[in-house]
Formats: structure tokens, sequence, C-alpha cells
């Protein structure tokens, strides 16, 4: 945050122009962090930590570089903080659901409860981190699969023209046809 903070004195100050582009969370064809994700699923392994109700909501990195170009192109704008996110936010079950689709396996059903989730991911960093192993558990990796995210680009929309080029099901469909062309899965 103190990036954006100086970078908005900076064109506040009039030094130079510019914008702040805050993106949800981001995926898209060739994206190694969500990799995993869309393997646990083809895999059948995957699992919700709770009911998998908690909203996710993304950005096709494709259009976040979109955002950018038409952040740079209005010139009329300064010193402006936008929001770039997806058509929607959706439950974790709903993209879950709609990954296994495209993936030809049925939808995960297992859930588990999310505290001892959430102690299990402490423990495994109190652990792990001070021997030097990679912990197997974060707890903000837990906390990703139980706490909502939901986001607008209203602003974006009408300052800038920003729209997402896709729906989620479409975005879902490119990155899993790029997964499987790069044999990922």
């Amino acid at each position: 945050m103190k990036g954006e903070e100086l970078a908005m004195a900076a064109f506040k100050e009039g030094k130079v122009r510019g914008v702040v582009i805050r993106p949800a969370m981001i995926y898209g064809p060739g994206d190694t962090r969500t990799r995993k994700l869309f393997r646990m699923i083809a895999r059948k392994r995957f699992f919700y930590v709770g009911k998998g109700a908690n909203l996710v909501h993304f950005i096709d990195v494709r259009d976040l570089a979109r955002s950018f170009i038409l952040a740079m192109e209005a010139t009329d704008t300064n010193a402006e903080i936008y929001i770039i996110s997806g058509e929607r936010a959706m439950p974790l079950r709903e993209f879950c659901g709609i990954a296994a689709k495209k993936l030809g396996v049925n939808p995960p059903r297992l859930q588990l409860p999310v505290a001892p989730m959430q102690w299990a991911g402490s423990l495994c960093e109190t652990i792990c981190i001070p021997l030097g192993i990679s912990p197997p558990l974060y707890r903000r990796r837990v906390d990703f699969y139980t706490k909502d995210r939901f986001f607008t680009s209203e602003k974006a929309r009408e300052q800038i023209g920003f729209n997402p080029a896709k729906s989620p099901e479409e975005e879902i469909s490119d990155i899993i046809e790029d997964y499987q062309a790069r044999e990922w899965l």
C-alpha cells in the first residue's frame, strides 16, 4: 500500500499523471497459481473447507491488461483508483461446478469443517517454517476457501469504459483448454 500512496501523492501533486488499478483475484491461460485448483478438480481430489458458499471473484489477466490500456488512453483521468474485476462473483461451489463440468468430472462434494482446517494450517506453519520446510497447508490458503471476495468495477466501467470481454464460464473454458494443451492437468 505504501507504493500506492506514493504514486497517488505524485499524481495529485502533478509530478506525473496516472491512476491506480486494483485487480480482483487474477487468473487466466498460463496462470500457474490456479493450476493446482483446476488439477485437483480434474483429479477428483478437491474438497471444500466449509460449505463452498464463499464468494470468489476473478479477473482474467487479459482483461486486466486491457484495463491498463484503457486507463492510459483516458488522458482526462488522474489520481483515480479503479477496481478491476470479472463479470460477477460466484460461490466457490459454483466456480468448481463449472470447472468440473468443463473437465468432464463430477463436481466436488466433500466438505471439511473450517475451524480444524484453520488450526491445522497454523500448526503446519508453526512447525514447518522454522525448519525451512514449505508447509503443506497455510492458514491464508484456508482463508481463501472460506472468505468472501466480491468487487465492483462500476467506476472503471463508467469512467474508462472497462467491461470484461467474456463470462466466467468462457474464461474457465479458456483456462482449461490452455492447461490441457500444456499437459498441466
